[in-house]
Parts: structure tokens; sequence; C-alpha cells
């Protein structure tokens, strides 16, 4: 993270910009960069659009984003905070003169 990357194929207007590299991710089997701009826009390209080195990028995970057994207790937090919400009284408003 943080490296200087040059976007060597064309997407837009993104051809031949340089960037800064801020994070990887996979999408479907294959990998890509989030690419910091200098103007500050981020920009998602694959990896082969760039000039990254093949091990330089992280190995793709097996690993699921969510964890199955957090699940419920995430669905009871979720269901607190609907019921908090709900509990809190109103306040009325006043009309205007």
């Amino acid at each position: 993270m943080g490296r200087p990357v040059k976007i060597t194929r064309r997407r837009r207007s993104l051809g031949g910009q340089v960037g800064t590299v801020r994070d990887f991710f996979w999408r479907k089997d294959e990998a890509w960069i989030v690419v910091q701009l200098p103007s500050g826009i981020r920009a998602a390209v694959p990896a082969c659009w760039t000039d990254v080195p093949r091990e330089d990028i992280p190995a793709k995970q097996g690993s699921p984003l969510v964890d199955p057994s957090r699940l419920l207790e995430l669905a009871r937090y979720c269901r607190e905070l609907s019921t908090r919400a709900r509990a809190k009284p109103r306040r009325k408003r006043r009309k205007a003169k």
C-alpha cells in the first residue's frame, strides 16, 4: 500500500495516469487495485492494467467477508437498535404564530 502505480491501459481518461495504491481486492478471480490519483479521486482498476508486479499483489483469500458465527449476534444488535429507535418519545412540534 502507498506505492506509486501507473495505469498502463486506457479506461476512459485514466490511462497513463500515476497514482498511489490504496487497497487490493478480488472480483471473481481477478485482482483489482484501488488507486488514488493526484486529484484525490480514487479509482478501481484491474491489476493487469497497472505496472504493479504480480508478486506485490496479495493472494486471494478464501475467507468470507462475514463470519457466520457472528451473524446471530449482529442480528440481535440490529434488533435492539430498532427497538430503541421506536421507544424514543417524539417531541411535538410547536405551531408557528
